[in-house]
């Protein structure tokens, strides 16, 4: 599960209540890359209910077969330093709180389905809305009691549903983070049978690159947006002038980005 979001709109205090719900003793705070890196890190998941960690040390995330068998419910190799390995299937639910989510090199779908993103789109700090007590105001009992009901409810429309209830946007967060410049080239561009109707590639790079950062998801290379034009069926030709590149039968049909 990926809480993200660009700061102070809230994860924290979030992830705060989380933690405070489940018991600290119940949750381990162990980075991905820990996970991913060090053999002795997986070991001190076992009997947790939760990994709450933050940012990743890495904007790309390049190796995710740990992470893949800590969430399918694979049993795994542990061991704690200095013991006898042994084998668990881990329960804890791998929770991190994020500015952006990285860019993985791994596309499938094995990937990709283990994952629920939960946008925090609201900007709280230096707002009137701020309220820089707001955690210790919702740790007090009566608060907490009433996360715990509502956690409840939940709970039981997802044994009744026997699935998560998905925002009506969700499969198009998905393809964001997947294949977020084929995702761009389809939302914000459409082909033309107009030969004059021409934009510059570096023109086209600059409207992706705002758009990714407005998002927060990972910008990719000016060869991986020229790939999703190219999968768009946009024609791509090198102009004389100064070397510079554009492309042909292309309209921008929605102008803000």
């Amino acid at each position: 599960m990926n809480f993200y979001g660009t700061g102070g709109n809230g994860k924290k205090i979030w992830t705060k209540m989380l933690e405070h719900m489940l018991g600290a003793k119940n949750v381990a705070n162990k980075s991905i890359d820990s996970l991913i890196r060090f053999r002795f890190t997986s070991a001190l998941l076992y009997g947790k209910l939760a990994n709450i960690c933050g940012e990743l040390t890495s904007s790309v995330l390049t190796d995710t077969d740990m992470l893949k068998s800590l969430s399918g419910g694979d049993s795994i190799q542990a061991e704690f330093k200095g013991k006898d390995g042994f084998d668990f299937e881990n329960r804890a639910k791998i929770i991190t709180a994020c500015n952006s989510i990285p860019y993985c090199k791994d596309m499938t779908d094995g990937w990709y389905q283990r994952q629920y993103i939960i946008p925090f789109l609201e900007k709280f700090r230096h707002t009137k809305q701020e309220d820089t007590e707001l955690l210790d105001k919702l740790l007090i009992q009566k608060e907490m009691e009433g996360l715990l009901v509502w956690s409840l409810v939940g709970m039981h429309r997802l044994l009744n549903n026997k699935r998560f209830s998905y925002p009506v946007d969700k499969e198009e967060r998905y393809l964001t983070y997947r294949e977020n410049a084929k995702y761009f080239v389809r939302k914000f561009y459409v082909k033309t049978s107009e030969f004059n109707d021409t934009l510059k590639s570096d023109e086209i790079y600059e409207n992706y690159t705002k758009w990714c950062i407005k998002n927060s998801v990972p910008v990719d290379s000016r060869n991986a947006l020229g790939r999703a034009l190219t999968y768009a069926k946009m024609t791509f030709e090198r102009t004389l002038e100064e070397g510079k590149h554009e492309y042909t039968d292309i309209r921008r049909y929605i102008k803000k980005v």
